[in-house]
């Protein structure tokens, strides 16, 4: 957990260990064996062991972004996207690279997803062969793609609707744009088969869209529509 006095390590009770002072945002693998905290152009990236917090390496403030996996890491440098197994070379990536918003994850130990352009979300192996693609509508403001910590699903989040739009639409000013929806599909990370979908018509609530999350197994995952926070079973 991270908030203002730095950077715990929690159990389910919330009962939390001595804060790590440190800057945000906060990337975690989805075993929880590293984490990465720092970035967006700001300050330095610090990747850190998962159970210790113990600092592990550095990377400067801007180029490359760093993306922390259980079996190693992602690199974001000058837009392109490197895969560095653990105690194997970088390998290249057919994704594009976003130096503060970097929107490549690991999904697994042996898949990584990212965006080969506006249109396409890719889902690779650890060498770099694309396994499947997801159709893309609406990429603006993409908070990223989430997996279950299980990693046999990964959550897809569309949002063709910010905080800008929720002005203008408030006027009526863009009435019926057909981008001014938000979904959340959740897919098999083997296959890409879509197993759930939830889609809606976001206005006219004013907050920006909130990320959402899947649990552990990938049966369930929680979503905030309009201020109100849901969860759905998901087959």
């Amino acid at each position: 957990m991270l908030n203002e006095s730095g950077l715990r390590l929690c159990s389910r009770d919330f009962e939390c260990g001595p804060p790590l002072p440190t800057h945000g945002p906060l990337l975690v693998s989805k075993a929880g064996t590293r984490i990465v905290v720092g970035g967006d152009g700001q300050t330095e990236q610090r990747l850190l062991d998962g159970a210790t917090l113990t600092e592990l390496a550095r990377f400067p403030s801007r180029n490359p972004s760093a993306v922390p996996c259980d079996g190693g890491m992602v690199f974001i440098k000058d837009r392109t996207v490197f895969v560095r197994p653990l105690g194997e070379p970088d390998r290249q990536f057919p994704f594009q690279g976003f130096d503060f918003h970097p929107e490549v994850r690991c999904i697994n130990q042996n898949s990584v997803a990212g965006f080969e352009s506006d249109k396409a979300l890719d889902v690779a192996n650890m060498n770099g062969t694309v396994l499947f693609r997801v159709p893309v509508q609406a990429r603006w403001e993409m908070p990223g793609v989430l997996a279950s910590a299980s990693g046999n699903r990964f959550c897809f989040h569309e949002k063709g609707y910010t905080a800008w739009n929720s002005f203008v639409n408030f006027l009526d000013i863009d009435h019926g744009r057909p981008v001014n929806f938000e979904s959340v599909s959740v897919m098999s990370t083997d296959s890409g088969a879509q197993v759930f979908e939830l889609r809606w018509d976001p206005r006219p609530y004013m907050g920006t869209p909130v990320t959402p999350v899947l649990s552990p197994d990938g049966h369930e995952v929680a979503v905030i529509r309009h201020g109100i926070l849901e969860v759905y079973q998901v087959p």
